[in-house]
């Protein structure tokens, strides 16, 4: 859960989640679609469809884009193997 937590936002090596907007937008969307006919309960109903349908694809996105800037991080900490220069 901090994975996904902290890949929904942005990451140092990685930035924003792109997918964030889409996701926003898809929801908005759908919601006004439920409403035009459901009134209130179509909103609800609308936008929970899209969110369940949409929403394990963007979290996973998250979980995934959050193990991407640890590993390239993990990375850059790293001192470069081809390096040998002499320590004294």
């Amino acid at each position: 859960m901090t994975q996904i937590r902290r890949g929904v936002g942005r990451l140092p090596h990685v930035g924003a989640h792109p997918g964030t907007g889409l996701v926003l937008v898809m929801i908005a969307i759908s919601a006004l679609v439920g409403g035009r006919e459901g009134g209130l309960i179509g909103v609800i109903g609308g936008g929970l469809i899209m969110g369940l349908a949409m929403g394990p694809i963007y979290l996973y996105g998250a979980y995934d884009r959050a193990r991407l800037s640890d590993k390239l991080e993990g990375q850059l900490r790293k001192p470069y193997a081809g390096d040998r220069r002499c320590s004294h």
